[in-house]
Parts: structure tokens; C-alpha cells; sequence
């Protein structure tokens, strides 16, 4: 299985393994592919042994769904690129279906972030969190403005 090659990637290996790790994890157990498919990503960027990685490789230890969009925010940056977004959502899919059954937990997963791909395409300079700011905005004039009197919902 080929693996993308992303400066993301490059600078955040072991970041991307947890949160993969985290993403197998989301339907409770990790399934005998998803392992080999986490190993043999963890021995190309040479973190098999790391002590960080090898509890959490062997299910010594798992990542919980919280912890897990821990990492993708802290990976992902607060002004996260539809090119960063579209890289890590090629990695997560390849986990999701290297076992031939993507549950529930991963299509949501993968669909969050698709939507968050598509934001960042259509809105490159803005920050998702200033766009919900916004409308929250937008939202307590109208109401303000119902309250008043001056228009209906």
C-alpha cells in the first residue's frame, strides 16, 4: 500500500500515527489489517520502538474518539489548508478501508473532515472558528431584532 508523501506528513509522522491509531480505535477494538496497515506505517517512519507509539501499536494502551480529534485540531493547526485536510483524509481513508469495512464511527470521521475540506477550499483565508463566530453573530441581531419588534422570524 502506498503511503502519501506530505510535508505534513514528513514534519508530523508521529502525530499522524496516533491519530490513526485513535481513528482505529473509534469502533472499540483494531482489527488484524488495520494493525499490519499501522505497523508497516510506523516502521517506514521508524517509531515502531518509539516509546510513545509502541504502547498505543500494540494496544497496550488506546487513544480515545476525544483524544483523537485532540490530535487532528493540534495536527490540522488552527488555520488548517484544504491540502493539509485532503492529505490526512487520504491517510484516514486508506486505514478506514484497508480492513474492506468502514464503520460508522470512521464514516463520520471521514466525513467531518470532508466537510472541513470543502470550507477550507471555498473559504482559504478564513478560520472555520470566525465563520461560526459570524453567523452566531448574524443570528443574536435577528433575534434582537424580533425582540424589538421590528421584523418576524
Amino acid at each position: 500500500m502506498a503511503f502519501t508523501q506530505t510535508r505534513q506528513i514528513q514534519t508530523s509522522p508521529k502525530a499522524l500515527i496516533k491519530i490513526l491509531i485513535g481513528a482505529a480505535w473509534l469502533d472499540g477494538k483494531i482489527k488484524l489489517e488495520e494493525r499490519q496497515f499501522l505497523c508497516n506505517l510506523a516502521k517506514q517512519y521508524q517509531l515502531s520502538q518509539d516509546p510513545e507509539i509502541y504502547p498505543l501499536l500494540h494496544e497496550l494502551k488506546s487513544i480515545t474518539p476525544n483524544e483523537c480529534d485532540r490530535c487532528i485540531k493540534e495536527y490540522l493547526g488552527p488555520r488548517p489548508t484544504a491540502t493539509a485536510i485532503h492529505d490526512l483524509l487520504e491517510q484516514l481513508s486508506a486505514l478506514a478501508y484497508c480492513d474492506g469495512d468502514v464503520c460508522n464511527e470512521e464514516a463520520i470521521l471521514l466525513m467531518r473532515l470532508q466537510s472541513l475540506e470543502t470550507h477550507a477550499l471555498s473559504h482559504p483565508h478564513t478560520p472555520l472558528t470566525h465563520k461560526a463566530a459570524d453567523l452566531i453573530r448574524r443570528l443574536y441581531h435577528q433575534w434582537i431584532a424580533v425582540l424589538d419588534g421590528d421584523h418576524l422570524p
